[in-house]
């Protein structure tokens, strides 16, 4: 539960949250990563796209910063960095997203009759999803990898 601060502009949790109780193993076994989405697809819309899984979480949207160009007016917004994660309820609907979802156009996109359309976006494109530990795994390969060896052509 939240409570509002005394200015009634802030909100806080009523029983603070001990980061040392969550099993974080847990927690990744129920989140998956996505990218390749278009980047007009706000959280709602991954919601109501990814709700057909399973109860979601959470949802994580990485955005870059404003940029602080004379060129930005009042009504810029972050750009999303292109991927996001979303935590469900149980691991099996983590697994289902994956399965339901990768390598795939969600028809919530491109099917007008669809129960949970999100409309006309700037591009449809093949979802690239997998869990989270997958995507750990290849993000330490990708660390691994010696640039030592490579050689340029001349």
């Amino acid at each position: 539960m939240l409570k509002l601060s005394k200015c009634g502009k802030l909100v806080k949790r009523r029983i603070p949250f001990d980061l040392k109780r969550v099993d974080k193993s847990k927690v990744d076994a129920c989140t998956v990563y996505i990218e390749n989405f278009c980047d007009s697809l706000t959280l709602e819309d991954i919601a109501k796209i990814f709700s057909r899984a399973g109860e979601i979480r959470n949802i994580t949207l990485p955005k870059f910063g404003k940029n602080k160009s004379a060129m930005d007016t009042d009504e810029s917004v972050s750009l999303a960095k292109g991927f996001c994660f979303i935590e469900f309820d149980t691991k099996e609907s983590a697994d289902q997203a994956v399965t339901i979802f990768n390598n795939c156009v969600p028809e919530e996109l491109t099917n007008a009759g669809h129960k949970n359309y999100v409309g006309e976006r700037d591009r449809v494109c093949q979802l690239t999803v997998m869990s989270k530990e997958q995507w750990k795994s290849f993000k330490e390969e990708a660390r691994s990898v010696s640039y030592t060896h490579l050689t340029l052509p001349t």
